[in-house]
């Protein structure tokens, strides 16, 4: 099983961005998202400058759309515990939400996809497998 991070999601959805065509390919491997992977790349979105802002209700289909199946997400004990675990693996500030991503990816047994080659050590440092789509 694989779960996209924000990064091949917002490529996914951009027939602008540089990787847009490698994104949809991995499409085809019915990839999973973390909860927080859907927030953030509807946060992403609907926040881009003009002229590639997208309309809250359009980001929402998109997800909605594209990413159909159930979302992973830590289970409670382990999201009470997240921020101790991210500590622990010197994780911190603006990593903290790769982090996250990473643990409920580690939780689930998924490998994480990314073009994010900084969030490539946050993912190592907290156990999950991961890989760079380029």
């Amino acid at each position: 099983m694989i779960a996209l991070d924000t990064s091949v999601v917002v490529a996914t959805f951009a027939p602008w961005h540089e990787h847009h065509a490698r994104a949809r390919r991995v499409l085809a491997a019915a990839p999973r998202l973390v909860a927080h992977t859907a927030l953030e790349a509807y946060s992403v979105l609907t926040r881009l400058p003009e002229p590639f802002r997208v309309d809250p209700a359009i980001a929402v289909e998109f997800l909605e759309r594209t990413f159909r199946s159930e979302r992973l997400a830590l289970d409670p004990d382990a999201h009470a515990c997240a921020p101790r675990t991210l500590s622990e693996a010197g994780v911190g500030g603006g990593a903290t939400y790769d982090g996250v991503i990473a643990l409920a990816a580690r939780e689930a047994g998924a490998q994480v996809v990314t073009l994010d080659r900084r969030a490539l050590d946050t993912y190592a440092r907290c156990g999950a497998d991961a890989r760079l789509l380029v």
